[in-house]
């Protein structure tokens, strides 16, 4: 396991049901595709998430680290778009 520093996360990914694609769009009309994860760990200035909260955050914004295992992945907090509930 790793520790996240300062304001990043430790994420494992939840598998996506077909039918619950989650899309968003910026102003210049470019789409970007959002994912959905469990909070597994999260660095000392994280304060909004805990551990074991179900996250929303931008796709292709997360690190894969080899250390960790494949269906986990760091994510910085800024990348989170909300807390599911």
């Amino acid at each position: 396991m790793i520790k996240p520093l300062n304001n990043y996360i430790v994420i494992k990914l939840i598998e996506r049901e077909e039918k619950s694609i989650v899309m968003l769009w910026d102003k210049e009309e470019d789409r970007y595709y959002a994912d959905r994860a469990i909070v597994v760990e999260i660095g000392n200035e994280v304060e909004e998430i805990k551990n074991g909260d179900k996250i929303v955050f931008n796709k292709f914004t997360d690190l894969e680290v080899d250390i960790l295992p494949k269906d986990q992945r760091l994510l910085e907090v800024n990348n989170v778009i909300g807390v599911l509930e």
